[in-house]
């Protein structure tokens, strides 16, 4: 655990949260705390914070012992010994542990009740009084806020042990779990939403220079980050990110060979060309802008339609000029018959978009092509052109291949597979996952942290199932089975089930 940023310190292999960071402060640096004492002393250790409390304490009736001593000594009308004698130590300490404590000197008939008239005494009971005031309020907040915190809310939030790899139609999905636990009655924490990073430790390509702790973010497919990543926590959720061009555990030998290769292509040849439009289709590089590869497939999924349509209305139109106007448009003779030749998950979104001309209309020039803008291309159509070059043979899902080359998708894709376990290993990466929700008790933000090693990740495994009915009906989390896993297929069209509940 000593390598591990959030160490599995908890029972049922979870993280307690706390951070494994040593910090080298200067003096300059430690300044700053000095500015704001009240966070410092919240996020002080429990042991700490009462010790600071008895010892503030009882410094002040010490501190105030010894003003009463001088006073008595040195003021001939302040008399608080027993029968004109000198105050000793003791009676000091009892009447300012009295003082403090309010707990109060008798009735203003006895005789010294308000001290014979002294002027002095009057005026030093008030500042020890008004110093005990500021104190209590202090600490009293101090106390409160620490006790009040929803930080301990957190460990009811757990995380699968394991997160697993699978290969669908040639992606690579990254998937763990994430469920909220409860002892009584479920109190689902509110607006639950989850981010994922990933810390790698780098070095350059010519491995001179080493970057340790890079910190990468990692675009979330299930729940959507576009949507805020929301979560509903009662119920077991998969956490799904795609490993494509963007991701943090993109191998980047492999996308560094694409891009010398690329840097070698002939750029006479039409695939090669839009290759060249589109560098970053063969391998992010940081600090571009993080995208995912399912939104490009989505728009590309959109320009299909949308010049379908607009094939289709000018076919109607005029049957015999549809083809020029078509090659006019520098989009290309898109036609229906090409979504055939789409992946399934581009077929998927396609079919959503029932009605490709309001689309168009609610866009309105945004789809229209220009001589000057061309459309995006996509993973899909990048694929084509890597076929094309001969660029699949390199390593690396191939993401596009006709029925007779599924076999060499596969092995590619077997390929990818290796690179990407080698590159887990060789970054040492570590997979931060941060689950932020509101306890809906002390309405608190609170953070649940974890974390996954290269040892914690396996491939080509998935979940086993965790939720059922009972016998009265309800739902039912068998958190024996919270962490399990079972083999499945590779390079599968389906992901299987994409949350811990069973097929009735």
């Amino acid at each position: 655990t000593g390598k591990r940023l959030l160490p599995r310190d908890y029972p049922f292999h979870q993280c307690s949260g706390k951070l494994n960071i040593a910090i080298s402060m200067c003096k300059d640096a430690r300044r700053l705390f000095s500015y704001d004492m009240f966070h410092v002393l919240v996020q002080a250790p429990t042991s700490l914070l009462l010790a600071l409390v008895v010892g503030t304490y009882t410094t002040v009736v010490f501190f105030f012992t010894c003003i009463y001593l001088v006073t008595d000594r040195t003021d001939d009308t302040c008399h608080l010994g027993i029968s004109d004698a000198p105050l000793t130590w003791h009676t000091a300490f009892a009447f300012a542990v009295e003082t403090q404590a309010t707990i109060g000197y008798g009735i203003p008939s006895e005789a010294g009740a308000y001290f014979s008239g002294c002027p002095t005494l009057p005026i030093i009971v008030f500042c020890h009084s008004l110093m005990v005031w500021i104190l209590n309020a202090s600490l009293v907040a101090s106390t409160l806020a620490r006790i009040s915190r929803a930080n301990l809310r957190a460990v009811e939030v757990v995380f699968s042990d394991k997160a697993c790899v699978q290969c669908t139609r040639g992606a690579f999905y990254l998937r763990f779990q994430v469920a909220e636990l409860s002892l009584f009655r479920y109190h689902p924490a509110v607006e639950a939403h989850v981010r994922c990073y990933a810390v790698l430790h780098e070095k350059d390509s010519a491995n001179s220079l080493q970057c340790p702790f890079q910190t990468r973010a990692m675009r979330l497919l299930h729940p959507d980050d576009t949507r805020g990543g929301m979560l509903f926590l009662p119920v077991p959720s998969t956490i799904m990110h795609a490993v494509d061009e963007w991701s943090p555990l993109y191998p980047p030998l492999l996308a560094r060979h694409r891009r010398r290769k690329e840097a070698q292509l002939d750029l006479s040849h039409p695939a090669a060309q839009a290759l060249h439009r589109y560098p970053h289709l063969t391998g992010y590089s940081f600090p571009g802008v993080q995208q995912r590869a399912a939104d490009l497939e989505t728009m590309e999924a959109v320009r299909v339609l949308a010049e379908a349509q607009r094939d289709r209305q000018a076919a109607s139109a005029s049957p015999a000029s549809s083809p020029s106007l078509t090659r006019a448009r520098g989009g290309g003779s898109t036609s229906p018959s090409a979504l055939s030749n789409t992946p399934p998950s581009m077929q998927r979104g396609a079919s959503e978009l029932r009605n490709a001309h309001e689309f168009e209309n609610a866009l309105g020039t945004a789809l229209r092509p220009s001589k000057t803008v061309q459309p995006a291309m996509s993973r899909v159509g990048s694929a084509v052109a890597l076929d094309q070059l001969g660029f699949s043979r390199i390593g690396g899902p191939v993401l596009h291949c006709g029925r007779d080359s599924e076999r060499e998708g596969e092995e590619a894709a077997r390929r990818f597979q290796l690179e990407l376990r080698a590159h887990v290993a060789r970054s040492d990466v570590e997979i931060v996952v941060l689950v932020e929700a509101i306890d809906p008790q002390t309405s608190n933000t609170f953070q649940a942290r974890h974390s996954y090693k290269g040892s914690d990740i396996v491939y080509d495994q998935t979940f086993v199932p965790c939720m059922s009915f009972d016998a009265a009906g309800r739902a039912k989390i068998d958190l024996t089975k919270f962490h399990a896993m079972q083999p499945c297929e590779f390079n599968a069209r389906d992901i299987g089930p994409v949350s811990a509940h069973t097929y009735l």
